[in-house]
């Protein structure tokens, strides 16, 4: 796997670069659909090459995230002023993950109040979701 590790940290650097970019139009505009889709697919991307190289720690926090944007990007819902938040949070999460794998270190375990506050904007998004429709 190390021979692949520079890949993964040179791809995970350019996903990350495109959902800074990406989240800081969503605060300008956050029902920006298209934005919320590349997101996911940021999301998606960094938790699929992270889990084939074995940290599972950041494929945990991705795929939490994309849970957070499924119900934004699948009902067009705008994403809220904590949710950009948070997400920005978890940026800095991941790029410190990654430097430390950059730089031949363990990367120390993804942050547990933001695994905590990520788990409760996925609890508070429900809450805010329409009640489906019964026929």
């Amino acid at each position: 796997m190390s021979k692949y590790k520079s890949l993964f940290l040179s791809d995970t650097g350019e996903h990350l670069d495109a959902l800074e970019g990406n989240l800081v139009e969503l605060d300008r505009q956050p029902d920006d659909a298209e934005r919320i889709h590349e997101v996911f697919r940021h999301l998606h991307s960094i938790k699929g090459m992270a889990s084939s190289m074995g940290y599972e720690d950041l494929a945990h926090l991705a795929h939490r995230l994309e849970d957070l944007m499924s119900p934004h990007r699948e009902l067009g819902l705008a994403l809220d002023a904590e949710e950009i938040d948070l997400l920005l949070q978890s940026m800095d999460e991941f790029r410190s993950q990654v430097d430390a794998l950059s730089a031949d270190q363990n990367p120390p375990p993804i942050s547990e109040p933001l695994l905590a506050d990520v788990e409760q904007q996925i609890r508070n998004l429900k809450r805010r979701l329409p009640a489906p429709q019964v026929e």
